[in-house]
């Protein structure tokens, strides 16, 4: 049970974003997960921003994001109970 490998990096990620934004300021973390760094080092501003619009209910047109930007909005929405948790859901 649970999150498939593959899919593991993306939600940790969003998550921790999510969690910095509500006032987290420390987490045990994958330090190997150069994008997750990268992240909570401040050089993906886009995406941080991507993801806190989501959690603002701020309307935002999927299809005319990137493939990477669109998978972060999905993964922002699953985590906050908006869409269905399939396997899946960056397919949908």
């Amino acid at each position: 049970n649970g999150t498939p490998k593959e899919l593991r990096g993306i939600l940790n990620r969003t998550y921790l974003v999510m969690l910095q934004k509500c006032g987290l300021y420390s987490a045990i973390a994958d330090a190997f997960d150069q994008e997750l760094m990268d992240l909570m080092k401040g050089r993906l501003p886009g995406i941080v921003e991507l993801i806190h619009k989501v959690m603002d209910g701020e309307d935002i047109d999927v299809d005319s994001l990137p493939p990477k930007e669109r998978d972060y909005v999905k993964t922002a929405k699953v985590l906050m109970g908006e869409s269905l948790y399939p396997h899946t859901w960056l397919e949908l």
